[in-house]
């Protein structure tokens, strides 16, 4: 599928690789330990609960130190073994390898971390990041998995940090914010929401994690009205270098909460989001096929279309080609936030004619749905 027109350049999983700390915080030490007693004086303040053979396990790293990455790594992954327990898996487990499956891109399922942790709080998250760090072993986080290049949200030979556990999901009483676990998929918070009548600025494919799309920036069914994922983040909460949970918003580190509204991976590890919420019900989608001749009068209706969108803001459009089946075809979506099946603004598209249409009167969550089967797992 070649999309001209409304191309979303996100990152869509997390990768982290340098963390950058923003001035405001002022003279705090956001160093990661260098040492294994500050390792251990990090751990101990996370009060996690107190497991056996954590110390002896520390000390393996020590001489893993002088010799990093496989030896470090596999000193590691036995270490967040011991804290971690059940949420530590090494390759040829059932689990390792139901997992490795879980991603989007065959070049992310074949690269082969030394284990993967799916850490269930912000603390644990913490946890993994401290001891890979202090190893000296390289590690990934994973938040969708959607990601199309190897590495992206997985390390050869490394630590893989899986945030699928972090998946919880409330909306306030007021209903004008959801926090969300950023292990979460759109399709999660959809389904989430949409028997509520409410929405989020999100992703436009169900199947692509909340986490990377939004600090990506993110384009949405919405951005033409409400701006790009990123813009609707009321708060984030994530692990710095020094293995710290803070909180980010226009009130509370704003430094680090607007460098993180499409920053990507470089300031740390997310692992919630606070998003603003809206009403949201019924609306127009689907996707037109057309015949490649086609083309001449789509792109006509292309320029039309973005000279009258400053009249009209909810319109959405994703204007494609396609090869299939040794058939080049145009294959366009049309979305539009209300129950109306013939929006002024589409109607120079409408008049073109069309092989196929799904166009109907349906909610987010099977439009997202729908998005996806255009975009099958398993390709490179």
């Amino acid at each position: 599928m070649i999309y001209l027109a409304s191309v979303n350049a996100c990152m869509h999983c997390l990768l982290v690789l340098l963390f950058v700390v923003p001035a405001a915080f002022g003279s705090e030490d956001f160093s990661p330990p260098n040492n294994l007693h500050d390792l251990q004086a990090a751990l101990d303040s996370l009060q996690l609960p107190v497991v056996s053979n954590v110390s002896a396990a520390i000390g393996a790293l020590s001489g893993a130190r002088s010799s990093p990455d496989r030896a470090g790594c596999a000193s590691a992954c036995n270490l967040l073994g011991n804290m971690l327990r059940d949420d530590v898996f090494r390759p040829a487990s059932w689990e390792f390898i139901q997992q490795q499956s879980s991603y989007w891109s065959n070049q992310q399922v074949e690269t082969q971390p030394a284990c993967r942790v799916l850490p269930k709080s912000a603390k644990e998250v913490a946890v993994a990041y401290l001891v890979a760090t202090t190893s000296l072993c390289n590690f990934a986080v994973k938040g969708g998995g959607h990601a199309a290049f190897a590495g992206a949200s997985s390390i050869q030979a490394g630590i893989t940090i899986d945030l699928q556990n972090l998946d919880s999901l409330s909306v306030s009483a007021d209903k004008t914010l959801t926090q969300v676990g950023a292990g979460n998929k759109w399709i999660d918070v959809y389904e989430h929401l949409t028997p509520k009548e409410l929405a989020v600025v999100g992703g436009r494919v169900s199947d692509i994690g909340v986490s990377g799309l939004t600090l990506g920036g993110g384009i949405s069914y919405f951005s033409g009205r409400r701006g790009w994922a990123c813009d609707g983040v009321v708060n984030y909460e994530v692990v710095l270098a020094n293995g710290k949970i803070y909180n980010a918003s226009v009130s509370t580190n704003p430094d680090l909460y607007w460098a993180l509204r499409g920053g990507g991976n470089n300031f740390g590890i997310v692992t919630r989001l606070d998003l603003e919420t809206f009403p949201q019900g019924d609306m127009l989608g689907g996707v037109n096929t057309y015949s490649l001749t086609a083309n001449t009068s789509l792109f006509s209706a292309y320029q039309d279309f973005v000279i009258d969108q400053a009249q009209d803001q909810d319109a959405a459009l994703i204007l494609g080609f396609a090869y299939i089946q040794g058939t080049w075809l145009a294959v366009n979506n049309y979305e539009y936030p209300k129950p109306i099946t013939s929006p002024a603004i589409f109607r120079n598209f409408f008049a073109v004619p069309k092989i196929s249409s799904t166009e109907r009167i349906t909610n987010l969550t099977d439009l997202t749905a729908e998005l996806t089967t255009y975009n099958p797992h398993g390709y490179r």
